[in-house]
């Protein structure tokens, strides 16, 4: 899923932290860097698990709203749509999905305040009162307002990026990158998929039985840029004071 040049981005980020204070050696630092490529997949997962507990905090909302003692119409009859959202029960449907969320423990219970921020931000939006008012939706409508909606409050969330950072340190850099590949996966999910459907994996070849060409980029660019670092920064600082003469001069 991820590009070469996302992954060039990994590397770097990996190769600043060793130079800043990183770990003793560069075995180490490849382990961390193979360990936040796990971590940034997790946050993509978190995501996703993200908007099927949206989902379910507005389904409690509404059997709360049942419950009340004097109910309105509204509450009675709601508009089941974004309930009935036909890529959310894809989503939820997803064995793959089930199975990584367990594996990661993803866990919303502690954070209800959260989801009841963005429930409301929702509902307030133009786009999704107009997907929630439509006569008639099609799955790509449906797909639509998840990624435009859903997707983008996420993004745009100061509160959301800060909490992500809290749990996790490799997740400082991630966000916007985990954002990128939840938005990919839309994009390319069909009304047709079913529960048997596969996540993308974060590298593409990476269940290739002769293994992974994406995790041997990795691996090769983060040695070799550590190892010959003095010999790349000493081209760096030339070609640096040539442009500074041709430009400044």
């Amino acid at each position: 899923m991820l590009s070469r040049r996302f992954l060039r981005i990994k590397v770097l980020h990996a190769i600043y932290a060793f130079q800043q204070e990183g770990p003793e050696n560069i075995s180490a630092g490849e382990k961390q860097l193979l360990v936040s490529l796990d971590k940034l997949y997790e946050l993509y997962i978190n995501f996703f698990s993200l908007m099927l507990e949206l989902r379910d905090f507005a389904r409690r909302r509404m059997e709360e709203n049942r419950q009340k003692y004097l109910p309105t119409a509204d509450d009675l009859d709601p508009n089941l749509r974004f309930l009935e959202n036909k890529f959310l029960h894809q989503l939820a449907d997803n064995r793959d999905l089930k199975r990584r969320i367990a594996s990661y423990k993803i866990n919303w219970v502690e954070e209800e305040e959260i989801i009841r921020k963005f429930y409301n931000r929702m509902r307030e939006t133009e786009a999704y009162q107009e997907y929630m008012n439509k006569e008639k939706v099609n799955y790509s409508d449906e797909k639509n307002m998840i990624a435009k909606v859903v997707l983008l409050l996420f993004s745009e969330s100061e509160l959301l990026r800060s909490f992500f950072e809290e749990k996790n340190i490799y997740w400082t850099n991630d966000f916007d990158i985990a954002v990128m590949m939840v938005d990919k996966t839309i994009s390319g999910y069909k009304e047709k998929s079913d529960e048997y459907t596969a996540l993308p994996s974060l590298l593409k070849d990476e269940h290739f039985e002769d293994g992974s060409e994406d995790l041997q980029f990795v691996k090769i660019l983060y040695r070799k840029t550590l190892i010959n670092s003095k010999e790349l920064d000493k081209v760096i600082s030339e070609r640096a004071i040539t442009i500074y003469f041709l430009y400044c001069g």
